[in-house]
């Protein structure tokens, strides 16, 4: 074992996100609000079961209650390119580098950004997951976008960790529980996720998640295997930006 981690970092760990390799049916993690089609009996996505304030994964319609532990494999922000009058259609998804290039007013702030033709761009954190107790299901996505932004930001504050050696540790040496919290704004409610590191991996997680960074591309392959009617996504214009 690693001094005081229950886990032996293997060889070849750069201890540094890798990249994602074959992301055939992607599944995403989402937070479900009131509003969201799982949470209504007589919509088609009806869940049987779900909640608002439940977590949520798609394509296997697996609840998981009102928190998640959670392990990050990887981390990107991209852009997501959609018509100005309805969010659900998607243009195009655009690592951040390429996507910034179709801003034309990256000086504004940035849930006002357009590109030349007009049309919205949004810029989204992606967290690609591995669910604990539930490491058969492969890969999970979860973005958070406009106000959820600063979530992220917060997040990827706590990522940046320290193993007792004083190395930087990976985002895959730790645990993290996402939490269901309700907000409010006058009148209006809705559910963020609210993380938390939990604890270091133990041996039998850590062996799993190293595993599938081997696995990982680049976010520009990822984004183009992206389920554009994936839940994450479809579900955004239904429930309040978090």
């Amino acid at each position: 074992m690693s001094e005081n981690l229950p886990f032996k970092i293997a060889d070849g760990d750069q201890q540094d996100n890798a990249e994602l390799k074959d992301s055939k049916g992607i599944i995403y993690l989402s937070l479900l609000q009131d509003i969201s089609k799982a949470c209504k009996k007589k919509d088609p996505g009806y869940v049987e079961g779900a909640e608002p304030g439940m977590f949520l994964l798609s394509g296997v319609n697996s609840l998981l209650g009102e928190e998640t532990d959670v392990i990050v494999l990887d981390f990107y922000k991209y852009l997501v390119e959609t018509n100005p009058n309805d969010d659900t259609q998607i243009i195009g998804r655009y690592p951040e580098r390429e996507g910034m290039k179709r801003v034309s007013n990256p000086g504004a702030w940035s849930g006002e950004w357009v590109s030349e033709e007009g049309n919205k761009m949004t810029l989204n954190y992606g967290y690609v997951l591995q669910i604990v107790g539930q490491e058969d299901v492969g890969k999970v996505m979860f973005s958070l976008k406009s106000s959820g932004i600063k979530i992220g930001q917060a997040w990827n504050n706590l990522l940046d960790r320290k193993l007792p050696s004083g190395q930087t540790a990976a985002t895959y040496h730790q645990v993290f529980t996402l939490k269901s919290k309700i907000q409010t704004k006058g009148s209006n409610s809705w559910y963020v996720v609210e993380p938390n590191f939990k604890s270091w991996v133990n041996q039998e997680q850590y062996d799993s998640a190293f595993e599938v960074t081997k696995t990982l591309i680049p976010a520009s392959e990822q984004l183009k295997v992206e389920d554009k009617s994936s839940d994450t996504e479809t579900d955004t214009k239904e429930k309040v930006d978090y």
